[in-house]
């Protein structure tokens, strides 16, 4: 899924670089480890999937207003 975001709304390669290194985080975290995520690698998960989700409505927006949903039209 992550990958998708390349070809659907062009997300830059480094964002997508990023997430999947998030996720393997997630999973070591999840399946290996606890605590393995510091709270600034959480804080820095968090602006990024803020800026993606901003990226993501202007793109609806702008592709395909009627997926919007009511809060951002």
């Amino acid at each position: 899924m992550i990958d998708s975001l390349l070809y659907t709304m062009q997300t830059d390669s480094a964002v997508v670089a990023r997430l999947h290194r998030f996720r393997r985080m997630r999973n070591e975290m999840t399946y290996e480890r606890v605590g393995t995520v510091t709270e600034r690698e959480a804080t820095a998960l968090l602006t990024l999937v803020c800026e993606l989700r901003s990226t993501l409505v202007a793109w609806l927006a702008a592709e395909h207003p009627a997926l919007l949903p009511p809060a951002d039209r």
